[in-house]
């Protein structure tokens, strides 16, 4: 197994496992983890309805290059997802943070090396 394919399987466990431990707390609203191995886009959202509210969130999108980049396209969780994928076991080295423009981008290592946290 290449480094993508162990990569997207840590990222889909971490996902799911969020959707399972933090459910959306409005009934009627969904957490629903979004996984498609074909493309390499992961996604937690929200979808559902609260009295004449729609929800359809993305909250998390992360997606898994071929050469097992694990790109960060958005994350609107109150703590940074980051620090759960390296503790399932990505080397922070091969996460970018693809929010930032890429000019001001800086690793993931330096950043938790800079101000301790992702965020």
């Amino acid at each position: 197994m290449g480094k993508a394919e162990r990569h997207s399987e840590f990222v889909r466990a971490v996902l799911q496992h969020d959707v399972r431990e933090h459910p959306h707390p409005v009934p009627g609203i969904e957490s629903a983890a979004i996984c498609d191995d074909t493309t390499g886009h992961y996604l937690i959202m929200y979808v559902g309805w609260s009295s004449t509210y729609r929800a359809r969130d993305v909250i998390v999108h992360i997606s898994v290059r071929r050469d097992g980049i694990v790109q960060i396209e958005h994350d609107g969780t109150e703590e940074s997802v980051v620090p759960a994928l390296i503790a399932a076991g990505i080397d922070p080295d091969d996460i970018v943070l693809a929010f930032q423009s890429p000019r001001s981008r800086v690793t993931v290592r330096d950043a938790i090396t800079r101000e301790g946290s992702v965020r």
